[in-house]
């Protein structure tokens, strides 16, 4: 992962392309001003996430790196996909735009929409409108 200018470089520049979408993205803020209190707190480092008998040296498998995290702490395992439904999950229940999140977490509208969408909170509203006027008439014209 680099980070450049607020943006999130999702794919190493020496990874290759997978069919797997890995777009980059603008960091939010309050995630900027924690990599940016990291920097200050460990200027000699290279990279967020560390090996950590080897300094300066990335993490190749952030798969293995979560699962050795979860084992010291003693906690239940987790993915950086769990991390990344978790993230889809809180947004769309929060009330953000199904598109935007497609685009922001490179994934389809499709799985947006199967997977996320009855969690906003607006989730079939103008349904829930039509289904309370029905069997009442409407007001004739003369």
């Amino acid at each position: 992962m680099e980070l450049t200018m607020e943006i999130w470089h999702r794919r190493g520049s020496k990874e290759k392309a997978t069919k797997k979408l890995r777009n980059d993205h603008r960091i939010p803020g309050r995630i900027r001003l924690a990599l940016d209190r990291w920097k200050r707190m460990f200027p000699s480092s290279t990279y967020v996430v560390e090996h950590p008998r080897r300094p300066n040296t990335a993490i190749q498998d952030i798969g293995q790196a979560l699962d050795g995290a979860c084992k010291r702490l003693g906690i239940e395992r987790i993915t950086p996909h769990t991390i990344k439904h978790t993230a889809i999950t809180l947004f769309i229940s929060g009330g953000g735009d199904p598109l935007l999140a497609a685009e922001y977490f490179s994934t389809s509208f499709a799985t947006i929409q199967k997977n996320y969408l009855h969690l906003a909170p607006d989730h079939q509203a103008p349904a829930l409108v039509s289904l309370r006027r029905l069997g009442k008439r409407q007001p004739r014209k003369s």
